[in-house]
């Protein structure tokens, strides 16, 4: 599928005024609890079952109308209730004129497509059924599967791609668009596995301000890996603060995400997570930096530093970070596991966030574990140790601590089980 996007003409995406009829997003959109990727909820298609006699026909073309008029020699001209169907495509409108001999048709009215994974409304659009195709003019667009809405001077509709010229897109819901992305040209091809969308000029907003610009992107989109950019993330919740995710799909099994980061108020650093899938174990890192946070010096924020009588020319900012590792293994009788967070400061959670843990979290634990278990014998080594991130006594660490079950069946439903354990305590 190919899509283009610009903004030659400032166009924006559309947020109608309270009383106006809904845009094709708000007629689409569902809400429900909020995730990363549906922004609080989905768009989604009512369920329309396809006419049987054009499921299984995509060449096979109809027209109906509330008025049909035909010359012998000329065009066919259609008004009131217009519908044109052609395999799982839809086009509805209220007048257009259609060439039976070329298989051409255009309308001056207001239309609307529709398919599987798509919807899109425009000012007038011209097809043709042989090659099956529609061009619409000055329409709105929603994108199903990757949860993609937009605006495009001119979109460009075949079986292979979708164009879209001089446009607009974000996944944000239809009542706001903090972030929008534009560009000359994009071209995706929803219909392949490992859809993607290619993006000439690439310039990402945020309100009106633009943050970053590309004059080529690769934007995977599909459910299967491909390495690319994938969209970015914006947020205000502590100042301007800007992702932009890269994903890198290394092999079969395994596979990493960067993501440069840029925070108005802090300063620039990364985020990084890799991914290893093996046939009995599953691993995952993930990390955070961030260099010279210049709103924090590694106990304070600059604003309670100068409340406590420092002085702007004693702050100094200090570097931040994250680092996580979770591991499981099963080789047999005998498992391993592995959970590790560590950060650099008892304030990192509450200033920058992170999907390992919550603002709210007072300990950070570190285990690690091998377990051996058969139908007599159960084995545990373990350690465990905790970062405390608020004033307080801190826990006591097992290094390591060891126990040992064995046991039996006896007759009928009695059974023995003998065992011990020992520990190192430290503090």
């Amino acid at each position: 599928m190919a899509v283009a996007i610009g903004t030659a003409l400032g166009c924006l995406l559309p947020v109608p005024a309270a009383g106006d009829a809904p845009t094709l997003a708000e007629s689409l959109w569902q809400p429900q609890e909020a995730t990363y990727a549906a922004c609080g909820g989905v768009y989604r298609l009512p369920a329309v079952p396809p006419t049987p006699a054009f499921a299984d026909q995509p060449a096979a073309f109809q027209l109906t109308a509330t008025t049909i008029a035909t010359e012998a020699a000329g065009p066919a001209t259609a008004s009131g209730n217009v519908t044109v169907r052609q395999g799982q495509r839809t086009l509805a409108t209220e007048r257009l004129a259609f060439d039976r001999r070329t298989g051409m048709g255009r309308t001056d009215a207001p239309v609307q497509l529709r398919e599987p994974g798509l919807a899109a409304r425009g000012q007038r659009a011209t097809f043709s059924t042989q090659p099956s195709r529609v061009q619409l003019e000055d329409a709105e667009f929603v994108l199903t599967a990757p949860q993609l809405r937009g605006v495009a001077v001119h979109v460009d509709r075949t079986d292979a791609e979708l164009g879209l010229a001089t446009a607009e897109l974000t996944r944000c819901p239809p009542d706001r668009a903090p972030w929008r992305l534009t560009a000359d040209q994009i071209r995706i091809e929803p219909a392949a596995a490992s859809a993607s969308a290619s993006v000439r000029g690439a310039r990402l907003l945020f309100g009106r301000v633009p943050v970053f610009y590309s004059p080529y992107l690769r934007v995977p989109l599909g459910r299967e890996r491909s390495s690319g950019w994938l969209f970015p993330s914006a947020s205000t919740d502590d100042g301007f603060d800007l992702r932009l995710p890269y994903y890198m799909n290394l092999a079969p099994n395994y596979d990493a995400t960067v993501a440069p980061r840029w925070n108005r108020r802090r300063g620039a650093g990364f985020d990084a997570e890799v991914r290893h899938l093996a046939a009995r174990s599953e691993t995952r890192l993930h990390g955070a930096w961030i260099h010279r946070d210049e709103d924090y010096d590694g106990a304070a924020s600059r604003a309670d530093f100068r409340a406590a009588g420092g002085t702007e020319a004693e702050f100094a900012p200090a570097d931040r970070y994250l680092l996580g590792v979770r591991h499981r293994g099963n080789y047999g009788r005998l498992a391993s596991a592995i959970d590790f967070t560590g950060v650099s400061d008892n304030d990192y959670f509450v200033d920058l966030g992170s999907d390992l843990a919550t603002t709210g979290r007072v300990l950070l634990e570190r285990r690690a574990e091998l377990r051996y278990a058969d139908r007599a014998l159960l084995a545990r080594l373990w350690l465990q140790d905790f970062q405390r991130l608020e004033p307080g006594p801190t826990p006591y660490r097992r290094l390591p601590e060891a126990s040992l079950v064995y046991g039996g069946q006896l007759a009928g439903p009695l059974a023995w089980r003998i065992g011990g354990s020992w520990a190192a305590f430290e503090r």
